[in-house]
Parts: structure tokens; C-alpha cells; sequence
């Protein structure tokens, strides 16, 4: 009856909640210790001693580098000394009770420290405890209670100027990463780093609920940012923009950390920062790799987006013939990745005349809801735009017309549509994590539009016609 399946869920919500409530105090109990371990200067020595020993086993470190935490040079310098290592120092805010160390051809990065040693662990006995979806979902769920209600996001929007949304937005669940932004930067500057970090926080935040099958689903998700960031990072460079204007477009949630981002963007030309991804063991370094040499030979952009994009399906689609047939959810996923990802290709193509079908042919993904036959006609710049303007994406009908960018646009928005309704969808699979993430996602790119046009001054029917609705 509908009384005992309600009394049967609530039943569930509670048990799920008095084990989440036991694991969190085992891991309260242990960040306690491990701060009181580091404020001890002797055993914070020590420590870094023990972790270093581990890192620099079977390493060549002659010239590599040792990353620390703020505060920690000191101490590694006496350590790295003692254990005859020549290394540069750098302390860093991205290693968080431990170390990085580095080798001087930057080919390996061995990272040791106690807050990836607890999230392991913590994984582990999530998994053990609570199972996956389940538990992985009910604390999704709390979190997002925390999103802005929409009345919210238009009195943000209604600020005077910039100075008062800084304001507004410290009694909002970013305060705490704002204020921190705010000891480092001004304006527009600080909001967009505290929206970074809130996001990178949230994404991490939800990777370590997860261990096993349901973590590794996870991964293929969050690694959208990471292709995302690494082609804002190409299309920046590819313009000429500096680096302070391609972090304000980029949304660490992936592997890649703000601070990594910047590493990324030190670098010297493309080929650098493929190489700097293939030595971090990125899961789309070798494929930004050839994509640069490709474009190098044909000096077009697609080259890279395109081994890019392949590299990303690729990835996705292994982990989920390892899954077997557990999870519907996620193979759906993959499928509309690659579905919107040829639609967009081929629209691409429309403009580039001078290929043949033959050479239109390699640019298509295979494991989409379109055929290769679907995909070449839509690319051919003889075939009429009715074809995609009678394409169903995501529920919704594309509208042909001549602005083949508005018509991308549209698929765009067409799939944070799809995706943020997930949110709705099974409790026990994929559905909330990703329904989630693309409305707190959304949230993030609106306050960013809102906090930039505040800085230029626009007016606010204009500013409210950019942000994302889904």
C-alpha cells in the first residue's frame, strides 16, 4: 500500500542518516587528531618526513621540485636536507597536509598527504557501510537545498553595483570562499574566484561520497569540466587572451584544481600544456597532444576539439562496458554527450566548404542516437538546414535557421535542460548527482555573469538575458 511503501522509505531515510551521522564522527574524530598533529611542531616534522620518504622512493629527484602547504618550506627544507634530496621548494595552498613532489622532467608527480589519504578512506567505508546511489544521493540532496532560489538570484541581480553584491552575496552559502578571495583580490576578481573554489569544493565534496563503480561514473562526469576548461585554455591562447581573462571563463570540477589550471596557463605554447597533462596522467593529455600536432598541420582549432571530444567518449565509454549492465543512467549519459557533441561538429563542417565527405567522415564519435549517415548529411554544406531543424535533441525540436551559432546555442541549452531534470529522476542511480551538478553549475555561471555585468556597468534587462535557465 502507499502507507507502507512511505513508512518503508522513511524507515530507510532515517537508518541512512544515523550511519552517515556514525561515519561522520569517525572522520570529525580524525581531522581533530590530524589538526592537532600539525600545529605540534615536532610531530608536523616528523610527518613530513615519513610522507616525503614514501614520495621520494624509486623517484629521480636530482632538480624535481617538492610542493608544500603554506607555511611548510621551512621545515622541508631541513627534512629534504637531511635526506640528500636537491629539490626546489614551493609552497602551494593545492597540497593540504603533505607533499607533491615532482621529477625535474616532470614526467612523474607523486602527491602524498593525509587529506587524500583520509578521502580514500573515507570512500572505502562509504562504500562498505551505506552502499552507493543511495547514500550518495541523500547527501547530494541536502546540498541541494543550498541553492539559491531564483527570487535570490534576482535581487543579486537587482544590486546597485558591484560593491553590493559583494555585500549580498556574503550572507549566501559562497560567504565562506568569498571572504577568503576577498584577503587576495578586488571585484569582479574575488567573486569569480570564490565561485571557482565553491564549485571545486562541491565537486570534490560529492567524488568523495562515492568508491567503486558509482565513483568512477562520477569521474567520467565531473571530467566534462576538465574538457570544458582545457578548451577555454586552447580558444584563449588561440585569441590571445591573458591569463586572468581565461580563468574568469573556466570552472575548475574535475581533476584539474584552480592551481593546476595556472600551471597550465604558465606554460609557454600548446604542445607545453599537453605535455604538462600526459606528465599528471590526465585521462585527455595525449589527446590534446595530437590534436595540437594535427592542427599544427592543417591550422584549424577542430583538430584539437575534436581529439579532445573523442578522448572524452572514449574514456567514458570504457568505464562503462567495465560497469556491465548496471546502470542505464549513465550509459544514457555517454549517448547524449556524444549525440550533441556530433550535431555541433556538423555544424561546424557546414562552414568548411573545401572538405570532402571522405575527410567530414573523421570527425564523427561513435555511441551516439545518430548515424554516421545522419552526421554527414547534416555536415555537408549542400544539404538544407531543415535537416537539423527537424532534429529532436533532448526533447526538444531545433529550429533551423541561418545563425548556425544560435542554433549551437540552442543544443547547449537544450541539454542543460535534459540534464538538470535528472535531478527528478531514479534515486538510486546517477540521475541526482548529474541533475545536480548542472543547476549548481548554472548557479555558478549566473553570479558570474551577474557579478561581470555589474563591473561594466549593463544595464539589467541585459545582464538577466544571459544567465542560464534550466
Amino acid at each position: 500500500t502507499r502507507a507502507a511503501s512511505a513508512a518503508s522509505l522513511k524507515a530507510a531515510a532515517m537508518l541512512l542518516e544515523a550511519k552517515d551521522k556514525a561515519i561522520q564522527a569517525v572522520f570529525d574524530r580524525a581531522a581533530a587528531e590530524l589538526k592537532r598533529m600539525s600545529e605540534d611542531p615536532a610531530r608536523r616534522r616528523a610527518l613530513l618526513n615519513t610522507l616525503l620518504t614514501e614520495a621520494a622512493q624509486g623517484l629521480e629527484t636530482q632538480g624535481g621540485t617538492l610542493d608544500v602547504p603554506p607555511g611548510d618550506a621551512g621545515i622541508a627544507q631541513e627534512v629534504a636536507k637531511a635526506m640528500g634530496l636537491s629539490v626546489e621548494i614551493r609552497e602551494t595552498p593545492e597540497v593540504i597536509g603533505g607533499v607533491r613532489l615532482t621529477t625535474r622532467d616532470r614526467r612523474v608527480m607523486v602527491e602524498n598527504t593525509l587529506g587524500s589519504r583520509l578521502s580514500r578512506a573515507r570512500a572505502a567505508l562509504v562504500s562498505r557501510v551505506v552502499g552507493d546511489f543511495s547514500y550518495i544521493n541523500a547527501r547530494v540532496k541536502v546540498m541541494k537545498a543550498r541553492l539559491l532560489a531564483q527570487s535570490r538570484v534576482e535581487e543579486l541581480l537587482q544590486a546597485a553595483d558591484l560593491d553590493a553584491l559583494i555585500q549580498a552575496l556574503t550572507d549566501t552559502p559562497y560567504n565562506l570562499e568569498l571572504q577568503e578571495a576577498l584577503s587576495r583580490f578586488r571585484g569582479a576578481r574575488a567573486v569569480d574566484e570564490a565561485l571557482s573554489q565553491n564549485f571545486y569544493h562541491t565537486t570534490q565534496r560529492i567524488l568523495s561520497f562515492a568508491d567503486g563503480p558509482s565513483r568512477r561514473q562520477i569521474e567520467v562526469v565531473l571530467l566534462r569540466y576538465d574538457l570544458q576548461n582545457i578548451r577555454a585554455i586552447v580558444r584563449g591562447r588561440h585569441t590571445g587572451k591573458t591569463e586572468d581573462e581565461i580563468l574568469a571563463t573556466v570552472y575548475p570540477g574535475g581533476v584539474l584544481s584552480e592551481g593546476k589550471l595556472r600551471e597550465l596557463l604558465q606554460q609557454p605554447d600548446l604542445r607545453a600544456i599537453a605535455d604538462t597533462l600526459v606528465t599528471w596522467m590526465h585521462p585527455l593529455g595525449r589527446a590534446l597532444r595530437e590534436g595540437v600536432d594535427a592542427a599544427q598541420r592543417s591550422g584549424s582549432l577542430i583538430d584539437i576539439e575534436l581529439a579532445l571530444d573523442r578522448a572524452y567518449a572514449r574514456y567514458g565509454l570504457r568505464v562503462s562496458d567495465g560497469e556491465g549492465d548496471g546502470d542505464a543512467t549513465f550509459r544514457r549519459f555517454l549517448s547524449s554527450e556524444i549525440t550533441a557533441t556530433n550535431v555541433k561538429t556538423a555544424l561546424k563542417l557546414r562552414r568548411m566548404k573545401e572538405l570532402s565527405r571522405e575527410e567530414r567522415q573523421r570527425f564523427f564519435i561513435p555511441g551516439g542516437a545518430i548515424s554516421l549517415e545522419r552526421f554527414l548529411t547534416l555536415a555537408d554544406p549542400q544539404s538544407s538546414l531543415a535537416e537539423a531543424g527537424a532534429l529532436r535533441l533532448f526533447g526538444a525540436e531545433l529550429k533551423g535557421t541561418e545563425q548556425l551559432s544560435e542554433m549551437e546555442r540552442a543544443i547547449d541549452r537544450a541539454a542543460l535542460r535534459w540534464a538538470a531534470q535528472l535531478y527528478l529522476g531514479d534515486p538510486l542511480a546517477l540521475d541526482v548527482v548529474i541533475g545536480y551538478l548542472t543547476r549548481k553549475a548554472a548557479e555558478v555561471s549566473n553570479l558570474r555573469v551577474i557579478a561581470h555585468a555589474k563591473l561594466l556597468g549593463l544595464p539589467t534587462d541585459l545582464a538577466r538575458q544571459e544567465l542560464v535557465s534550466v
